[in-house]
């Protein structure tokens, strides 16, 4: 009986090391496919961040390219807020007319305003970052 026993029990850690086995595979497989996962993810991630940053250069320079074209026609409107005043109207008849703030007019017939640099009303309608 005692070999019986022993042939027994050979068959039993047999059976428990393959079953060991086969788990461990599993788990191998398993942490490959985790691996694998990150890998994408992190890839994906830093392709995005690459996508969004050549984007930022593209806005830029058309920001730039936009304020370039924008300040003649800036200038011509800053002279046109000029000559209604020379025309008599108030600064709040100004603002009225035009339809900007009367801080902006003060801003232009005082002799602060800058072609280039945004007023009050472009900063209403700046996209806000995402």
């Amino acid at each position: 009986m005692n070999k019986r026993v022993s042939v027994s029990r050979a068959s039993a850690v047999r059976a428990a090391l393959e079953a060991k086995a086969r788990r461990d595979a599993e788990r191998l497989e398993r942490e490959r496919k985790v691996e694998a996962a990150l890998a994408d993810f992190y890839e994906c991630r830093m392709r995005a961040e690459a996508i969004r940053e050549a984007a930022r250069v593209r806005v830029a320079k058309i920001l730039r390219e936009a304020e370039a074209a924008a300040r003649e026609p800036l200038n011509a409107a800053h002279t046109a807020i000029m000559a209604l005043k020379e025309l008599g109207e108030t600064r709040e008849q100004i603002a009225e007319l035009t339809g900007q703030s009367v801080t902006e007019v003060r801003i232009h017939l005082g002799g602060g305003w800058e072609p280039g640099h945004a007023s009050l009303a472009d900063a209403e309608v700046e996209p806000s970052a995402a």
